[in-house]
């Protein structure tokens, strides 16, 4: 495990990360791909994309992309189809989105409870209805509003660190499997209240950790900031593979 947090992206330590890294290789691409298509085919596409995750969502124990690059791209599509070719939507509209999606789930939570894992999949299906409805709902009503708040801002710049910390392999037996077990906290009190007070706190306790580790950064690895990335990125993509790429495709290539 020690190598593996090390070579985190690699090793696919935390999914999230994997997945954004490696959608940004593919993202210019991707972006240039979308804008060749036009309006009418980028359309078809999302709908496709609607179709068969929507539809894999009935289908328990069928293949789930959600926590790979494809899901990060999908939603790329959709999200690109929105701000190029749709006007935005009233907010009236977006808060009818998110409620149509919590009730839309009502079932999927009622299939859970009655079936166990079938509506839970359903639900944890990136793109099934309910989610989708909530998510971009709610994401584009925030997108709206506009205010400052320091403590906000602080927090939220610690938030990423708190998530790595979190649902470190290491640190999510510890803290999930043995010390806030449900039957620990379920003894302390009432559940609902218990539990958020540990989350609050929890929360504050890795900002704090993750604040250390940013002023650690900030007199280290942050002082040249990308210097190794770009002396790797010179002596290998540009002295060695741009060339040799130039050189194979002026042997081999086909003229286009």
């Amino acid at each position: 495990m020690l190598v593996k947090s090390f070579l985190p992206i690699s090793f696919d330590i935390w999914w999230y990360p994997t997945c954004y890294v490696l959608f940004l290789v593919v993202e210019p691409f991707v972006y240039t791909g979308l804008k060749g298509l036009g309006r009418d085919r980028h359309i078809i596409l999302c709908i496709s994309i609607l179709v068969v995750y929507c539809g894999m969502a009935f289908i328990p124990g069928s293949f789930d992309l959600t926590y790979t690059p494809i899901f990060c791209v999908s939603i790329y599509v959709l999200m690109a189809a929105y701000k190029w070719f749709i006007r935005p939507a009233p907010s009236e509209v977006l808060w009818a989105m998110v409620f149509m999606g919590y009730l839309l789930g009502l079932p999927y939570y009622a299939l859970a409870y009655i079936k166990g894992t079938v509506g839970y999949y359903a639900l944890n299906v990136g793109l099934s209805i309910p989610t989708l409805c909530i998510g971009l709902g709610t994401f584009l009503l925030f997108q709206r509003m506009h205010f400052r708040s320091v403590l906000i801002n602080c927090l939220a710049a610690c938030s990423f660190g708190v998530y790595l910390i979190s649902d470190h392999p290491v640190a999510r037996e510890i803290l999930w499997q043995k010390l806030l077990t449900f039957d620990i906290v379920s003894s302390w009190g009432p559940l609902l209240l218990t539990s958020l007070c540990i989350l609050v706190v929890l929360y504050l306790a890795l900002s704090a950790i993750d604040a250390l580790r940013q002023c650690l950064f900030a007199i280290t690895i942050d002082r040249r900031k990308g210097w190794l990335f770009n002396c790797v990125w010179d002596l290998t993509v540009e002295h060695r593979i741009k060339p040799g790429l130039n050189a194979f495709l002026v042997k081999y290539g086909r003229d286009v």
